[in-house]
């Protein structure tokens, strides 16, 4: 009878303890999996921006750029000295661990932008071929970061604001697309 006291104590042990390293195992393959997926995706908007002197109302290219929201202006402005910021084009990108993407801002106008850790980046920033400036930066909601280049014949500046992506889909972008249609 005690054999067997001994035999079932054992089983129930085995028992326990299997239950346990698969649960930790099971567990640990949880949190890795939620890890990976706040750590994978890292949303950015990517803004190439011309800042001039120069109100473009009236010219030819006034229908082909738009100025930039007001924060953006704000917050440039800090900085910066330019009467007018304009968008020149706007992506939407999805950083996932450290693969390196390049993003064409234009037909002069280049990045290849790399996560780093958490919400730091870096970024090489390219005007017609050339490298203009490499930089590390940490992008967060409150805090956007511009990659700067000059151009030195007229004195105009343009960047490249990176900035977390609030809205990945582009849904407020629709929104203000149909409000536009929908007061014309």
């Amino acid at each position: 009878m005690k054999f067997y006291r001994s035999l079932f104590a054992v089983f129930i042990s085995l028992t326990l303890f299997l239950s346990c390293v698969c649960f930790t195992a099971l567990k640990a393959e949880v949190c890795a999996a939620e890890a990976s997926k706040s750590g994978e995706d890292f949303p950015l908007k990517l803004q190439l921006i011309w800042g001039t002197d120069k109100d473009i109302k009236g010219t030819s290219v006034e229908n082909k750029f738009k100025e930039v929201d007001p924060t953006v202006k704000e917050r440039l402005g800090e900085f910066l000295k330019w009467k007018y910021y304009y968008e020149i084009s706007c992506k939407r990108i999805n950083l996932v661990d450290d693969k390196e993407q390049k993003v064409r801002m234009s037909k002069k106008c280049e990045i290849e932008i790399q996560k780093i850790e958490g919400q730091t980046v870096e970024v090489k920033l390219y005007g017609e071929d050339k490298m203009v400036v490499k930089k590390r930066a940490k992008i967060t909601a409150k805090k956007p970061q511009s990659v700067a280049g000059k151009t030195e014949e007229n004195s105009d500046f343009w960047c490249v604001l990176i900035s977390v992506d609030d809205d990945p889909k582009g849904e407020k972008d629709a929104e203000k697309k149909t409000e536009k249609t929908d007061k014309k």
